[in-house]
């Protein structure tokens, strides 16, 4: 299932980052409002926060997601295959566990 929240639009969606590299992001929750190749802007209940997508872990419909697993284009996101993904995500993984 993760497969299919990587191919999707994020923007609208809420997300909860549960994991950052930078603990000053950790915990932040709110709707993605736009998404660059690089970047997630979140608008939480004070203000929007724009944050790095490969420093986090977020939490999409009780979905854990490697932030770095979305760092494409969002127009790009969508031609991903499986293989690629299933690749990329081990990568990532054992990046996060460093």
């Amino acid at each position: 299932m993760e497969e299919d929240v990587i191919k999707q639009e994020l923007i609208g969606k809420t997300i909860t980052v549960i994991d950052a590299k930078n603990p000053t992001i950790n915990g932040i929750k709110g709707k993605v409002v736009n998404e660059t190749k690089n970047t997630l802007t979140i608008k939480t209940e004070k203000k929007e926060k724009t944050i790095p997508k490969n420093q986090i872990i977020i939490q999409i419909n009780n979905q854990k997601i490697y932030g770095k697993m979305l760092s494409f284009k969002p127009e790009d996101r969508i031609k991903i295959t499986q293989k690629k993904i299933k690749t990329l995500e081990k990568s990532v993984k054992k990046e996060w566990k460093k």
